[in-house]
Formats: structure tokens, sequence, C-alpha cells
């Protein structure tokens, strides 16, 4: 037995492989891969932008929506996951047709009922490829795990398999997040104006014990408690301020006792023996 016999021997359990690398010569056309990987790379910088600008405004990750999370994805690194996680039957089906000439503008996966893991593939390979720009979706996973879980190490796992942000950014997403709800709170209309008042804040938490976590409650409650015996009357405005009492410098002046001179006074006179 020769070496080649021995080489195809090994290589009898992948049929199609062992077709390709005879009739290739054992290569791959590497030019062609690298060329595909570089098209890839530089679809990043205008995913990297979205999510930059949503690390600029965290606000804005309440209004998230499920077409948002597809769409910030590139279109060319989509159709390529979907093109790779697809079944043989569908790649096959695909093959006999001309859409492929389509990749670079039309969406070929958006219907795909995988829709969810392709775009999550996607947002994590843009993470691994730079972690810096933070994905919606790493934002959204690590807040996921820190309500339902509040596990520490279970969060610091996850975030380094590359599925969620670390710890330090949650906690840099909260504080922000509250700073800006601080500068929105407004007095309501009803309450009593230059009356004293204090603010009781506490968290209600609602926790049912199921096996998948739904259906729980975490806010905070906030009440403003007035006392209208404490309400500050103003004084209306005057030209003299009210602790300062008017003076008449004329009468003061009359009634003023008269001061004695001394030095119109001659010295007593003393006798002498």
């Amino acid at each position: 037995m020769n070496d080649n016999s021995y080489d195809l021997s090994i290589s009898s359990k992948f049929p199609e492989e062992q077709s390709y690398l005879q009739e290739n010569n054992n290569s791959v056309d590497a030019g062609t891969i690298m060329l595909s990987v570089c098209l890839l790379r530089q679809t990043f910088d205008a995913a990297y932008q979205n999510f930059d600008h949503i690390n600029k405004k965290l606000d804005y990750l309440q209004y998230f929506s499920p077409n948002m999370f597809w769409e910030f994805t590139p279109l060319l690194l989509r159709n390529m996951m979907g093109l790779l996680t697809t079944n043989e039957k569908q790649f096959h089906e695909f093959k006999l047709t001309d859409q492929i000439y389509d990749i670079f503008k039309i969406d070929l996966v958006s219907n795909s009922d995988k829709w969810q893991k392709i775009s999550s593939i996607s947002y994590d390979i843009l993470n691994c490829r730079n972690s810096k720009h933070i994905s919606p979706k790493h934002y959204l996973i690590g807040e996921l795990l820190s309500k339902h879980d509040n596990s520490l190490q279970l969060l610091e796992t996850i975030n380094k398999l590359g599925h969620c942000c670390s710890y330090d950014t949650l906690i840099r997403l909260h504080t922000e997040v509250a700073k800006q709800e601080s500068t929105l709170f407004n007095i309501p209309s009803n309450a009593l104006k230059n009356c004293f008042s204090i603010k009781a804040v506490d968290n209600f938490d609602y926790c049912p014990e199921t096996i998948h976590g739904r259906d729980s409650l975490h806010i905070v409650t906030q009440i403003i408690i007035q006392n209208p015996t404490n309400y500050i009357h103003q004084q209306p405005p005057s030209s003299t301020p009210v602790h300062i009492k008017s003076t008449n410098d004329k009468a003061e002046l009359i009634n003023r006792p008269r001061q004695r001179n001394y030095n119109s006074v001659s010295p007593p006179q003393h006798s002498t023996l």
C-alpha cells in the first residue's frame, strides 16, 4: 500500500471531501478564502459605529426591538452565517438558484427560523473581534442574568465565553441609567410649594418561586410626605429688609443724654498751707 492509498483510506468517512481533495490535488484556494475574510471584516466598522451610538445613549436599550436586534449586524455576515448553518437540503436548493449573486445586497436568511441564532452568532463574532465595542446583545444578556440569577460567578463565566458583557460594564450601565433617571424626576403637580417635604424610597421585589423565573417584578417605589402645618409663609417684598429696624436720626439726637465735656471743666483748686 502506497502513501496515497493510505491517506485516502483515512478520509473514507467523508466521500465528498475525499473527492474534492482528489480533484484539487489535495490543495485549497487560499486566496479565495482570504478574500472572503477581508470582505467580511470590512463590514464590521459600520456595526461598531451602531454599537458606539447605543453606548453613548444607553437608555435606547429599552426601545431595542427584535427588528433592530437583527439589523444591527452586517448583512454579509448574516448571510454567511445563514449559509453555514442551514441544513443540507436547503443549502443544495440554494446552490441551484441565482440568489448567491445578491449576497451583498439582499437579506437571504431573514425568513429563517434560526434568525435569532444567526444574529446571536454574528454578535459574538463581532465581540470576539473587538470587545471594546459592546453590542446590545451583550448588554441585554448580562442584564437578564443579573436580574434572574444574580450570580457573579455565572455572569463572569458567560462573559468569558463571549456571550454577555462583564460585571464592571453592567455596573456602569446601571449607574448611568440611574443618573439619567435622577435628573428626570419631577415633583407632582398637586404638591405644596414652599412646604417642608420628606421623600421616602424603597425597593419592591416580587419573586415567585417558579422554575422559569417569569412574572417577577423589581421596581423602586417613591413617595413624598408633606404636612400643611409646615407651610412656609413668605413675607411680601419691601424696600427695607425685615431684620433691619428703621431709625429716626433726629429723635435719637434729641433724646440722647448729654455727654459731659471734661475739657471745659476747670480742675479743682487746692489750698496751700
